[in-house]
């Protein structure tokens, strides 16, 4: 017997606000897959079939979209995958008669591959980052290059959270695309929208990097010149 609820506070979430409606259904269906564990294979076909059946729609990029953003974590034991959903004890409380998780716990310290998508026969895993992980990242992992480093943008972002899939996604940019992010960015931090309410409207960091917010028209005009670090 399974018993799986969604919080209003679901549809709410800035972090998920950020992607698509297709990642967020999906999402969702995760929740209904997984064991009381909060686990299940890594099979990106058996859960489009099982989710998302009538959508034209890459599941194994859409799950790498999530992983990214930190919201699930796809790992490898003995070769074969799995996926675990970092938050599901702390919203769900299984029915007393669910039977007890079969698949394998994620192996601690896994190291994070580079696009997030499933893992190599190496075992490696892009982690979902929690905020304590994201925030002891090692200085390490921005992308070198001068006034062009990750660390110059995290030190100008005003929402300082998951700091290793901000870092993942900015070392894939290209050094112009890192440079008009950097010179944009003074331009939204200065906004309405990011200085309303204390800032609660600011996305985190690595959805504005993945949707290249810093291309929106309705900032580009504000952003003239270099960035001041």
């Amino acid at each position: 017997m399974r018993m799986r609820m969604v919080k209003p506070e679901f549809f709410r979430h800035e972090g998920l606000g950020e992607l698509s409606p297709i990642h967020r259904l999906l999402f969702q269906g995760l929740w209904c897959l997984a064991d009381r564990d909060g686990r299940l294979r890594d099979r990106p076909r058996q859960v489009k079939l099982d989710v998302l059946p009538w959508d034209d729609c890459n599941i194994d990029n859409l799950l790498s979209d999530l992983a990214t953003h930190g919201f699930i974590l796809r790992y490898k034991v003995a070769g074969e995958g799995f996926i675990a959903l970092p938050s599901f004890g702390k919203h769900q409380h299984p029915h007393r008669n669910e039977p007890v998780g079969t698949y394998p716990a994620p192996t601690k310290g896994r190291r994070a591959s580079d696009n997030g998508r499933r893992a190599s026969d190496n075992g490696d895993r892009a982690p979902a980052e929690s905020e304590s992980e994201s925030e002891s990242e090692s200085e390490s992992s921005g992308h070198p290059g001068g006034d062009l480093s990750f660390e110059v943008f995290w030190k100008a972002y005003p929402k300082r959270k998951k700091k290793a899939g901000a870092a993942k996604l900015w070392a894939k940019l290209s050094p112009d695309d890192q440079q008009k992010a950097l010179s944009a960015l003074p331009a939204f931090v200065a906004s309405d929208e990011w200085l309303h309410d204390g800032g609660r409207y600011v996305p985190y960091p690595t959805s504005w990097l993945f949707g290249r917010r810093w291309e929106d028209e309705s900032i580009k005009s504000a952003a003239s010149g270099g960035f001041v670090g």
